[in-house]
């Protein structure tokens, strides 16, 4: 096959997005296909060092602006498009161009959305009423832009793709998936501190773990250690604040190495997951596989993902979070068998999606 994927970024960007097609993208390259790739420039990545790692090739749209990018992509998608048999992008501001290269090239498309976040943007904080109501319709748009197929990453998501108006017919579940073997579940009551790791976004909860701090309600004992990569932006600057104001609580990190993540969080007594919405989270499937406990919000697809020993919010308020949070220090765990997502079966599923669009 000919794939031609657009999206905004790409590794080396960090994020759960850019995993799930990093993994797709290069396995699918490996095995024979033909890999395109149109997204937006990264000061760290180096095009030949990619062509020799994987046999893809990476057009990079000259911005790291989204908006720009949303732009200009169409047209670098539309030249792509045309030595293509198939377009895969993915919410948010490539579709657009994924969707205009598609029509234009008269190819089928598919697009993996992660979360539909409807009148959640309302809801979310450090995000002013104005931002919100322009990206909550940004987001509707892209719902009807008639994109052949749309792929959930949970059962949650693809929930709210039909409400959001989206045929039944179009939308498919695959679930992203993980390398690497799976441990047995198992707390550390030796641990003194808690973890929270990935992105600082609107809609990660990191709001109430600082006003946890701020309140003073945060648990005796053990402390705070965050993760998160300096992206500029108001969410990690009010955890920047925060961390600073009580250094004896938080710990601001920045990102590590694989294997010293994976140490830090089998060191933690549990990984925060405080969201307000998850799709998919790499985050809580990863802490899974690791066999380390989870304290989370419950909220859109985590009750799929989260499983060995966990304890879920009983609301989702700084209150419900530190609640959760002494559950933890006194090991009052809930116990749910692991439920284990192979990325084999992840690139399976799409290659299926793929010929089914191509026999169409």
């Amino acid at each position: 096959m000919r794939i031609l994927y657009v999206l905004e970024n790409y590794h080396p960007h960090i994020g759960g997005v850019e995993t799930l097609f990093r993994q797709l993208t290069t396995t699918l390259a490996q095995s024979g296909h033909q890999v395109t790739v149109v997204t937006s420039r990264h000061p760290d990545r180096v095009l030949a060092e990619q062509h020799a790692e994987n046999p893809l090739t990476i057009v990079e749209v000259p911005t790291r602006n989204r908006y720009i990018y949303t732009l200009l992509a169409p047209f670098y998608a539309y030249q792509q498009a045309k030595s293509h048999d198939l377009i895969h992008t993915t919410s948010y501001n490539a579709a657009p161009a994924a969707r205009l290269a598609a029509w234009s090239a008269r190819i089928p498309d598919v697009i993996t959305f992660h979360e539909v976040w409807g009148r959640l943007w309302m809801r979310l904080p450090y995000i002013s009423k104005v931002t919100a109501r322009l990206h909550q319709a940004f987001e509707r748009w892209i719902t009807h832009l008639g994109h052949g197929q749309f792929v959930a990453v949970s059962q949650s998501t693809a929930t709210t793709l039909l409400t959001a108006g989206v045929p039944e017919q179009r939308v498919t579940t695959i679930y992203n998936g993980l390398v690497g073997d799976y441990h047995d579940p198992k707390p550390n009551p030796e641990s003194d501190y808690f973890l929270y790791y990935g992105r600082s976004g609107y809609s990660k909860g990191l709001d109430l773990l600082i006003d946890c701090v701020y309140r003073g309600i945060w648990p005796k004992g053990p402390t705070l250690k965050i993760i998160s990569k300096n992206d500029g932006g108001v969410v990690y600057k009010k955890v920047h604040e925060c961390a600073q104001k009580y250094p004896d609580i938080i710990t601001l990190l920045d990102p590590v190495s694989l294997d010293d993540l994976h140490s830090i969080i089998r060191g933690s007594i549990a990984v925060v997951i405080p969201s307000y919405s998850e799709g998919y989270c790499y985050a809580a499937a990863e802490t899974v596989q690791l066999g380390v406990p989870i304290v989370h919000s419950a909220m859109a697809a985590l009750p799929e993902v989260v499983g060995g020993y966990h304890i879920a919010m009983k609301e989702h308020s700084p209150e419900g979070l530190a609640e959760a949070l002494k559950s933890a220090v006194a090991q009052m765990w809930t116990f749910t068998p692991p439920r284990q997502f192979p990325l084999s079966e992840c690139i399976s599923s799409y290659l299926q999606l793929y010929d089914k669009l191509l026999d169409e």
